[in-house]
């Protein structure tokens, strides 16, 4: 009889109950590029002096790796670009007390249609792809196997227009690949109304963020596309690199 009543009252539950259904979320692969060497050279105004350091721009660029990864998401292929970072945080900061290391992730997911766009019109040794972010964020790596999820948390609001720009210059000659990364954020004012937002009324900023401060490439940016923005801050490794850069990217 027991066993009866439980039947009668376990069926409601049974007949109501619901599975647990996942979200789809994207799929991300495996690094199919990998930098982890370059030189970074910035000149000094002051004294007239060139700075050379391993993976860094003194004052405004610098990574430990830079990785390219394939993603499937909702039946569209992307890319996205990774930036390793070295970073920090202490347990008592307003004393700096109890240190620990960490490296973060900032990445980039760009369509791969646009990108190969962008490759295809490469014509001249000095040229700059342009990349419209479609997600955009910052994860520790102790946190990468979570990639896919924070992805999805990060889309680029449609009202703030980003794009990161990639300008590149070879010399086979010299064998050297130089870069630099900017980035273009634009936003609205609050005083423009829905229906009046035009890319002419929008706010646009190249800059590059670090250490909570933000450092303003606009007088470089003006460069952008000429050999002249190498004469004081680059990037610098082999050519046989970039072929490799490349290659990821189609």
């Amino acid at each position: 009889m027991r066993n009866l009543v439980l039947f009668f009252l376990l069926v409601p539950f049974a007949s109501y109950g619901q599975d647990r259904v996942n979200g789809i979320l994207p799929v991300v692969s495996d690094s199919i590029y990998t930098l982890r060497h370059a030189d970074g050279w910035i000149y000094s105004e002051s004294d007239n002096q060139w700075t050379k350091r391993e993976n860094d721009i003194i004052g405004y660029d610098d990574f430990k790796k830079i990785e390219i990864r394939k993603m499937s998401y909702e039946n569209q292929d992307y890319l996205i670009l990774l930036k390793y970072i070295d970073d920090g945080y202490f347990d008592y900061p307003t004393i700096n007390q109890g240190f620990h290391s960490t490296v973060n992730i900032n990445y980039y997911v760009f369509k791969q249609e646009d990108v190969i766009n962008s490759i295809n019109s490469i014509k001249d040794s000095i040229f700059v792809l342009k990349l419209n972010e479609k997600y955009k964020g910052s994860i520790l790596e102790s946190q990468l196997n979570e990639l896919n999820r924070d992805i999805v948390q990060s889309p680029i609001d449609k009202s703030k227009n980003r794009d990161l720009f990639i300008q590149i210059q070879l010399s086979k000659s010299k064998n050297y690949f130089r870069f630099l990364f900017f980035e273009k954020q634009c936003y609205f004012p609050d005083w423009v109304k829905a229906n009046e937002r035009t890319p002419d009324n929008q706010i646009c900023s190249y800059s590059r963020k670090k250490d909570e401060k933000i450092y303003e490439f606009d007088r470089y940016f003006k460069k952008l596309g000429t050999d002249s923005i190498f004469t004081a801050l680059y990037f610098e490794t082999e050519n046989a690199e970039f072929d490799k850069f490349i290659k990821s990217l189609r």
